[in-house]
């Protein structure tokens, strides 16, 4: 049984993990931003026939 002296450390390195956690909020930011503001937008001109110009 391994005493745990002669284990090496696996861990990943510190700019490893905030560089995964940065794309990870890209990747989730960025679609959830996008339906927020889909989902909770007042449209500008909600009858077409009364845009003026």
């Amino acid at each position: 049984m391994p005493d745990g002296k002669n284990m090496t450390k696996r861990r990943v390195p510190g700019c490893v993990v905030v560089g995964l956690a940065m794309a990870g909020l890209v990747v989730v930011g960025i679609p959830g931003m996008w339906v927020f503001v889909s989902l909770t937008a007042k449209p500008m001109f909600p009858d077409a026939a009364s845009v003026p110009g």
